[in-house]
């Protein structure tokens, strides 16, 4: 059975992404909030889980080589049926095509990124160096908060989940940036109900 801490692993960075993309798209965004989604490309938080998982330097130089030679298959070749890691041909070209720095110039609205400083999976440092280049270009509806102690999944170096303080941090930024935060929705009269 997968656990709601098993999705959330695994959805993390993915997500991040996703809510950046759909921010700087779609009309009608008030806020978001985007955590451990890496830096600028997805290939740099790759070799960076690989040099930080690797049992060894020899071993990640070799894995951060094999990955890089994949990447240029992937980007500069026609699709193909592949799977690797669970995903095909199309998902790892878009993953391997998207520059998150382009992504969030153009988001306007209020955007608050959450990075969990000893994050395995995504480079925390990359994701430091993209907001210093956001913050070169004045890009002020963007907010970071790097929680240094924690990783990918908001655990702390004991294993202790610290999802409640994110979660809190999240609900009180939210509430600085939306108008009438408290209020409940109410169905308007040609709202449907059902």
């Amino acid at each position: 059975m997968v656990g709601v801490s098993d999705l959330f692993e695994r959805f993390v960075c993915e997500g991040a992404i996703i809510a950046n993309l759909v921010s700087a798209t779609i009309d009608g965004i008030t806020a978001t909030t985007s955590f451990n989604g890496g830096g600028r490309k997805f290939i740099d938080d790759v070799t960076h889980n690989i040099s930080a998982t690797a049992a060894n330097s020899t071993e990640a130089e070799a894995s951060i080589i094999g990955f890089k030679e994949f990447s240029n298959h992937i980007l500069n070749n026609k699709p193909d049926k592949l799977e690797v890691s669970g995903h095909g041909y199309k998902w790892w070209q878009q993953m391997l095509s998207i520059d998150q720095f382009d992504v969030l110039k153009k988001v306007s609205t209020p955007l608050l990124i959450l990075q969990g400083g000893g994050d395995l999976s995504v480079s925390p440092d990359k994701v430091d160096e993209m907001i210093t280049n956001l913050r070169e270009i004045k890009k002020q509806n963007i907010e970071y908060r790097r929680y240094e102690a924690l990783d990918h999944g908001f655990a702390n170096i004991n294993g202790e989940s610290m999802r409640e303080k994110i979660v809190s941090d999240i609900n009180n930024w939210l509430k600085s940036k939306l108008v009438n935060p408290n209020k409940s929705v109410q169905p308007t009269a040609n709202a449907s109900t059902d």
